[in-house]
């Protein structure tokens, strides 16, 4: 059973590295994980996330310069 849920979720990453922005699943990472972020270096969730560091620093400098927009959350 324990495979198995990790095989889905597994499976839930995938789909949404191929479907959703980067910047999309980062939002997602934060909603899901939101203790995380602070608890492991950016380049680990930037792995995490399919995208480099240096890409992830500039979704966040974003978010810290505008606005959140509408973003769909999983």
């Amino acid at each position: 059973m324990i495979i198995q849920k990790a095989f889905i979720a597994s499976e839930k990453r995938i789909l949404s590295n191929f479907s959703l922005t980067a910047r999309e699943r980062y939002f997602n990472f934060l909603a899901m994980y939101p203790e995380i972020e602070q608890k492991v270096p950016q380049y680990m969730v930037a792995s995490y996330l399919g995208i480099t560091k240096e890409f992830l620093s500039k979704i966040r400098s974003e978010m810290r310069n505008s606005p959140i927009e509408n973003v769909n959350l999983v």
